[in-house]
């Protein structure tokens, strides 16, 4: 386990910068203040401090956007009669997506495709902030319905984003990262096609067993959000489990030796991200973990 997992992690964040740790940290903290917030667990001293620095700086960046957002809801609150009620939890789901998808773009960025990279981000920004509005907006619904919804928000988000990036690629960037030499793709269509495919594919592996949790009572019974926390959680799961799949293969295909298939792992799309977005989770456990010893600690 050590030397398959551990190790690749360690020289993972051994070659990253000190601003994508930072970037992991401080995502890794959003989602820590989305679980006591679902959860309603409580903080130590410790952490108490260390959670209103964040939130305060929370609020001196993403949250001076709260104004245009709520200006927003009230109008469509005129135009469509809709009863609304804007929260600001949208600031931490934000800070987790947007995480996901500046890293995909950062990963385009290092490897020369700027145009590419600041395309993700874009799309990438308006995807978080349409979601996270949407998911922190109580829905007159029962807790059933709210968590399912939370569970899809997600993988929906993720499907419409890879759409939106296999399309653009198609029009705008397939000739300059030389797809049809290096994939052997011999039209835009067929590698459009491929996409969309593997795209949906995805969404269905992720999306139904996150869905199947609730085929169990434990989980269909469970209150609003923590419900759909949970799923959005295992969900995360099975996608990192699929980006590190597909860095495997993809350097087991390329790879001649073991240090080969290492190296390729590390510096392949998927095998970076999906590292990446591990690390974000093992911050979070530490998180929790650190919390949980220190109430036990009284410290």
């Amino acid at each position: 386990m050590t030397k398959w997992i551990v190790r690749p992690i360690q020289s993972y964040l051994g070659r990253a910068s000190t601003f994508g740790v930072l970037s992991q940290i401080f995502t890794a903290l959003s989602l820590f203040a989305l679980l006591k917030h679902s959860f309603q667990f409580g903080l130590s001293d410790s952490f108490r401090i260390v959670m209103s620095v964040y939130i305060r700086a929370i609020e001196l960046t993403v949250g001076q956007f709260d104004p245009v957002i709520k200006l927003s809801i009230t109008w469509l609150h005129s135009v469509f009669s809709w009863d609304l009620h804007f929260t600001s939890n949208w600031r931490y789901v934000f800070i987790v997506l947007q995480m996901l998808f500046a890293r995909d773009a950062a990963t385009a960025f290092k490897d020369g495709r700027k145009k590419l990279s600041m395309i993700r981000f874009l799309i990438g920004t308006i995807i978080s902030i349409a979601t996270s509005i949407a998911v922190s907006i109580p829905i007159g619904i029962d807790n059933l319905g709210v968590n399912i919804f939370i569970a899809l928000s997600i993988p929906t988000a993720l499907l419409v984003y890879d759409f939106a990036m296999y399309i653009s690629t198609t029009l705008f960037f397939f000739r300059d990262i030389g797809l049809g030499e290096v994939s052997g793709y011999i039209t835009k269509y067929n590698f459009l096609r491929r996409g969309v495919r593997r795209t949906f594919i995805r969404f269905i592996i992720v999306a139904a067993p996150s869905l199947g949790l609730f085929l169990f009572p434990i989980f269909r019974n469970a209150p609003a959000p923590a419900g759909g926390i949970i799923s959005v959680f295992f969900g995360t799961c099975i996608n990192i489990a699929y980006w590190l799949y597909m860095g495997l293969v993809y350097a087991l295909n390329h790879g001649r030796s073991r240090a080969d298939v290492k190296k390729i792992f590390l510096a392949s799309e998927s095998g970076r991200f999906g590292l990446s977005v591990l690390g974000v989770i093992l911050y979070a456990f530490l998180f929790l973990s650190l919390n949980a010893g220190a109430r036990f600690l009284s410290l």
